[in-house]
């Protein structure tokens, strides 16, 4: 080994921790960004591995064999040398269902870097038990270098390295499909959902199997995986790919079964959104569980057009279990959300605010705005902050 082969992990680790990727996002809701990457039509296209923390191995090639549970480039193989790389803080979102139509960009210029080499990539994939199956998330994270946008999960293998009769499906048949932030990949640091679901009785899965470009990986995989249940029935379904940290699983068929109804607050005062609720029904006879945790956006304009999103948002109820019952409804009180500066309204306008939620119908509530007037070019718009 030489001395570069015994410092990259550290290197690599340090850069992981300082690219603000997330930032970006973050950012761009502040700023009341609203531009939004384009979704592909068929989810399995995007990329729908599962790259979401638990473990990291740095890859190093040692020729067409190797050991039971090593990470394979291609053709040939290396020797795994697994090291932690996220806080199970970082990975909590990450495990819940990615935000309908993509996140926000900042419309910022990815930085000219080349297409990683396979063999530079470090990568780990985790499972965490959900309501509907294991919920998986796959990392990888290169060193300034681009990863493959069109990265897919194809499988699962044993021990061996032999690929198991686990099917991956196509698109669930849901409405509002998450989609991918495209920029993720650029910087070298992306993670991607997926979730199996099902029976399976075949030996465990000992790692995810990732299309990169002409090559793979396999990446070493770990957490709970599904028990059987007389025969197998098991399979995959795709996520999305994201920025470390950001919500990539798809939504669980159950939740097809589930339609909304959105409230508001009807004035819009003090440049914020307030007074929201979602109301979630379920007109089966069994309770659906919101599990893994949904993500929502809200979407708000004027009749000009004028307004901006939110972006992903975690749905949360602090201290309760977030399950419709059978033939019931559960309702869900939104944070208030701040409305961007940018956006010029007029005293007295209609806002119509859009909620959507992957896999459900989206729904709309109008609130009017309340706000001191002034006259800019001719047009009257809310003069500063609004007020009551």
């Amino acid at each position: 080994m030489t001395d570069l082969d015994s410092e990259l992990p550290g290197r690599l680790a340090a850069l992981a921790e300082r690219i603000p990727v997330t930032d970006m996002v973050e950012r761009s809701v502040r700023h009341g960004h609203r531009i939004r990457m384009k979704r592909r039509s068929a989810l399995g296209a995007v990329g729908v591995a599962v790259l979401v923390g638990a473990v990291v191995v740095p890859l190093s090639l040692r020729g067409s064999s190797g050991p039971a549970g090593s990470l394979r480039v291609g053709s040939g193989h290396g020797v795994v040398n697994a090291q932690p790389l996220l806080s199970s803080k970082r990975q909590d979102e990450s495990f819940d269902v990615g935000a309908s139509g993509g996140f926000l960009s900042d419309g910022g210029i990815p930085p000219p870097w080349s297409a990683c080499p396979l063999a530079t990539i470090r990568a780990g994939a985790s499972l965490r038990a959900t309501r509907y199956g294991e919920a998986g998330v796959v990392t990888l994270v290169a060193a300034r270098c681009k990863l493959d946008y069109h990265l897919t999960v194809v499988g699962l293998v044993d021990s061996s390295g032999n690929l198991l009769s686990v099917p991956l499906a196509g698109d669930p048949d849901s409405t509002n499909l998450p989609g991918s932030t495209g920029e993720a990949t650029e910087y070298g640091k992306a993670i991607a959902g997926f979730s199996w679901s099902g029976s399976w009785c075949g030996p465990p899965a000992a790692a995810v199997r990732v299309r990169m470009g002409p090559g793979y990986l396999d990446v070493p995989l770990t957490g709970p995986q599904p028990t059987c249940q007389g025969t197998s029935n098991s399979q995959l379904v795709a996520g999305v790919i994201g920025n470390i940290g950001q919500a990539v699983q798809p939504p669980p068929a159950a939740w097809a079964d589930l339609s909304i109804n959105f409230a508001i607050g009807p004035n819009l005062t003090h440049s914020a959104l307030s007074g929201m609720a979602i109301t979630f029904q379920n007109s089966t006879s069994v309770p659906i569980y919101l599990s893994p945790t949904p993500t929502y956006i809200l979407d708000y304009q004027d009749v000009h057009g004028d307004g901006s999103s939110t972006g992903g948002v975690v749905l949360t109820r602090p201290g309760q279990q977030l399950v419709v019952r059978a033939r019931s409804t559960l309702t869900v009180h939104l944070p208030d959300t701040p409305v961007s500066v940018r956006d010029t309204f007029a005293p007295n306008s209609t806002i119509t605010v859009l909620v959507t939620i992957a896999g459900m119908p989206s729904a709309r509530a109008q609130t009017v705005v309340r706000c001191a007037s002034q006259t800019v070019q001719g047009r009257v718009t809310c003069q500063g902050p609004f007020v009551n």
